[in-house]
This record gives C-alpha cells, structure tokens and sequence, in this order.
C-alpha cells in the first residue's frame, strides 16, 4: 500500500492530480490518498503524475507496506527530502 500526499496551490493544476489520483486510490483526505500499487500500476502512475509538470507544488509517495523507496513529483519545498521515515501521522 501506498500513502500518497500532495500540496499544490494551483486550482488547475490541483485538480489534474486529483483525477489521476481518483483512478488509483480511494481518497482518505483532501489531499491524501491510500492506493493499492503492484510494480506497474506504480510505474504508469509515476509516468502519469510527472506529464502532468506540476509547478506550483508536490505530490510524494511513501510505500507502507514492504521495502520499495518513496518516489516524489512537482518542486519540492526547501529542507524537505524525498524520502522520509517510515512513521505516517496523518
């Protein structure tokens, strides 16, 4: 299982992400997603969420369950790092 964020302060731009998201995952808060990924579910996400060029914020995602590395798309606010501890407060 995958926990997928986003913080994006464009309207446009935001609602391009919730739509990928929307045929992923069910959503759990406004910008917070739970999504079941096998290998290339996760690939074709990736390669979906990057076409989309978000520039006025971040999308991250953190594996749960197993040993597969985060992966993040959009601009990263300075100081934080694209792979983060494996504790979830949400």
């Amino acid at each position: 299982m995958h926990i997928i964020a986003y913080d994006i302060t464009d309207d446009r731009e935001r609602l391009r992400v919730s739509r990928v998201l929307d045929g992923y995952g069910q959503r759990v808060q406004a910008s917070v997603y739970q999504c079941v990924l096998d290998a290339g579910l996760k690939a074709r996400l990736r390669r979906e969420l990057d076409r989309l060029n978000v520039e006025t914020g971040f999308i991250m995602a953190w594996c749960v369950q197993g040993e597969e590395p985060s992966f993040c798309a959009g601009r990263l606010p300075d100081g934080v790092p694209a792979k983060e501890p494996r504790i979830f407060i949400i």
